[in-house]
């Protein structure tokens, strides 16, 4: 095949990288993610193919010796290597189906980079690929405005966080960062009007969906990374009339920041989302404080394991590990991170120093020929002022998130780019020459058609083993949920989970995790079948969830939903050897679990459960001690009330708990609520009050005296609003009755 075929065949491949975006698959268990790399996988397997032919058939064609390309594979030969180190190499290697970060998809990219230098050489193939990025950035700006309805999320797109169909905002900002750059090149290198115009759209609506993504730390990038093309075009710009404008546009770029931070507090910023940008920068920032708790485990972490860290992907475990209850201060929900949130760190932590040596020495390969190719002449002011903005801006972007398949693309675009910008003389030479003796070598050779059958055999190989059968399995698992969800059958849905699991793939945790959180979730479903399926359907999600433990014992997650789904097991058969493998469960979570407070929560449980109070409460007082988490009180309080005698310390406890956001429905009813209203009265705590007669009307709503104290009780605090709203529901209630 002539070799303009081949480069052609691999240049829309490339192009069609881009399509990954708009891939959103509801039928795989993380719609916004497996599909696009799944998708992304069989492109590039079936591209490799013809890659190998055409560098076998055409030497001239094969990418030159470069340090971008050594550092590459220094970077992805590290990270196999930390994969042999893990902890859990399953992970490493192959990665989750919640993030598909494994050594295995990632190493794609690696792929995608030599396809690129091998047949990316001429500007207007650069000029067509960075026009079809900005245009994909362009139809998720406007896939967002356009399905939005009052900044509420429509169908798969919320515009509150412009996740649009990439799934989370910072990878939008990610996009957006890169696009910007790529139009701020295209703009200043194109002659034509009419594509000065059409990028000038594309930039504009990349900002659109960049300032509504509303991530902190990417904004800091596209900032700096602005300032920095500036400052390098200001330096370098042999023309006095554009370094002054280069010049004058980085001071009122300053000044603008300065202006802006300056009187960010003023009141024409409020309940507007520049306002929210601007005050969102400060150390009180929640996002930005849970953050440091990661990046604290990944410091830790690190000097655990310094050389090839505990396993690429592996940071659950180092946040598990070293989590602390002050954590709770800035947020009582989401407390498992599996990500650093910084990509410097996240590497250092799970792969390395070595790793991370590696990793750097990608930037500073094309710092050293950005650099030597503007010495030489090879490249103009704007081009390496451009791509050590987009460089300085991913990387300041990368402090504070980690990478995603759309932000990784176009990072591999921009290597690629730099890769041919200190090539380009000489490839540019070797494509001619190539094109003059493409006539003599079209015909199909015997080393070509065996490269390709060859290649062709192991592509399928891959497609089918770690793509077709990865979305049988992922598939059929999430109809299997939803059966477990709509179906009166829960044994329909078992049965279904396991022809899923029939299949067999690297990447089977989460759905086995999956089966396990529906039984959690809902364990009542099971009362339906005989006491033997009960019993098979909870002893089989067990040993699901123990074959993930089998790929690393210690995961506290996994182990406190074992626990979990053990506590649901004797809920189902009343077993109590169910309750004492829950404990274990829980014992060997809370020993890997750092300072979580709720597997101290859920052991406290089984502990009431199995009639030992006093160990049940002095399980939530070492929880206490870690954090006061609101529910420790209410929980607390109720065992002080099952006491005899009431101890001061229990009603001490209760008036924090009603006290608390949760507290009427954490504490809940019982016999001392009497108790209770009689010393809230003695005490004139009336708003506590309320709450305990509410907690009372609760067991008997056709308590037309109490529906009256809790009406005279508002009135009496002033809050007549509340008063007549119970007055109404009163009314409606002892209607209906």
């Amino acid at each position: 095949m002539p070799k303009l075929w081949y480069e052609n065949i691999l240049k829309f491949g490339v192009i069609l990288s881009l399509f990954s975006f708009f891939i959103i698959d509801k039928s795989l268990y993380f719609p916004y993610i497996t599909g696009k790399q799944i998708y992304f996988n069989i492109l590039i397997e079936i591209l490799a193919v013809f890659c190998l032919a055409l560098v076998v058939k055409y030497p001239e064609a094969r990418p030159k010796k470069s340090y971008i390309t050594w550092s590459l594979l220094a970077f992805f030969a590290s990270l196999l290597v930390s994969s042999f180190f893990s902890i859990d190499f399953n992970l490493s290697f192959w990665g989750d189906a919640e993030r598909m970060l494994g050594w295995f998809p990632t190493v794609h990219l690696l792929a995608l980079y030599f396809i690129i230098i091998t047949s990316f050489k001429k500007k207007e193939d650069w000029t067509w690929l960075f026009v079809s990025s900005l245009a994909a950035a362009s139809a998720l700006s406007l896939y967002a405005i356009f399905t939005a309805q009052g900044g509420k999320a429509v169908g798969n797109v919320n515009m509150t966080s412009n996740i649009s169909t990439l799934g989370n905002a910072t990878y939008v900002a990610g996009v957006m960062i890169f696009n910007f750059f790529f139009g701020w090149y295209l703009f200043f290198q194109a002659k034509s009007k009419p594509l000065k115009f059409v990028v000038s759209v594309g930039i504009l609506l990349s900002l659109i969906a960049f300032f509504y993504a509303d991530v902190s730390g990417s904004q800091v990038g596209l900032v700096l990374g602005l300032m920095t093309t500036l400052v390098i075009a200001g330096a370098l710009n042999k023309e006095a009339k554009m370094r002054r404008w280069t010049w004058f546009g980085l001071g009122a770029m300053i000044l603008l920041v300065v202006l802006l931070f300056s009187f960010r507090s003023a009141s024409v910023f409020d309940g507007n989302k520049l306002g929210k940008i601007l005050r969102d920068f400060n150390q009180n920032n929640t996002t930005l404080r849970t953050r440091t708790y990661a990046w604290r485990a990944a410091y830790l972490g690190f000097r655990e394991h310094p050389i090839f860290g505990n396993g690429y992907g592996n940071f659950a475990s180092h946040f598990d590990k070293y989590f602390i209850g002050s954590y709770y201060n800035w947020s009582l929900g989401e407390e498992y991170f599996d990500r650093a949130h910084n990509n410097i760190l996240d590497i250092l932590s799970t792969a390395g120093l070595v790793t991370l040596l590696a990793y750097l020495s990608i930037f500073v390969a094309l710092a050293y020929y950005l650099i030597k190719s503007y010495r030489e002449g090879k490249i103009s002011v704007l081009e390496i002022s451009t791509m050590t903005g987009v460089f300085v801006g991913y990387f300041i972007h990368n402090l504070a998130v980690f990478d995603a398949l759309a932000n990784y693309i176009l990072l591999f675009f921009s290597l690629g780019f730099v890769y041919y910008l200190s090539n380009r003389a000489e490839d540019g030479l070797m494509h001619r020459i190539g094109e003059k003796l493409q006539t003599d070598r079209g015909e199909w050779t015997d080393k070509e058609l065996g490269t390709l059958l060859g290649a062709a055999v192991i592509a399928l190989t891959l497609i089918y083993n770690y793509n077709v059968q990865v979305s049988q399995v992922l598939e059929k698992s999430v109809i299997a949920a939803s059966y477990w969800h709509t179906s009166r059958d829960p044994q329909l849905a078992v049965n279904m989970y396991k022809e899923a699991f029939a299949i067999k793939t690297p990447y089977d945790r989460d759905p086995r995790m999956l089966l396990a959180n529906n039984i959690n979730d809902n364990p009542e479903k099971l009362q339906s079948l005989p006491p033997v399926k009960r019993k098979e359907a909870v002893d089989y999600a067990i040993s699901l969830l123990r074959q993930n433990l089998e790929l690393n014992p210690h995961d506290s997650l996994t182990l406190f939903v074992l626990a979990r789904l053990q506590t649901a097991a004797f809920r189902v058969t009343a077993e109590p050897e169910y309750l004492r493998a829950a404990l274990l469960s829980l014992d060997a979570s809370i020993a890997e679990g750092g300072e979580h407070i709720p597997p101290y929560i859920l052991k406290s449980n089984l502990l009431v459960v199995m009639g030992d109070k006093d160990k049940a409460k002095a399980t939530l007082n070492k929880a206490r001690s870690f954090f006061d988490y609101p529910d420790l009180s209410c929980r607390l309080a109720a065992l002080g009330f099952d006491q005899a005698k009431v101890a001061e310390e229990t009603y001490q406890l209760a008036d924090k708990c009603l006290a608390g956001p949760s507290g009427q429905e954490s504490l809940g009813a019982g016999p001392f609520l009497d108790k209770l209203a009689a010393r809230y009265r003695s005490s004139k705590k009336w708003d506590l009050l309320v709450k305990v007669d509410e907690l009372k009307l609760s067991q008997d709503m056709t308590n037309k005296a109490m529906w009256q104290e809790i009406i005279n009780l508002y009135r009496l605090l002033g809050q007549e609003d509340k008063a007549e709203a119970v007055t109404d529901a009163m009314n409606q209630v002892l209607k209906a009755k």
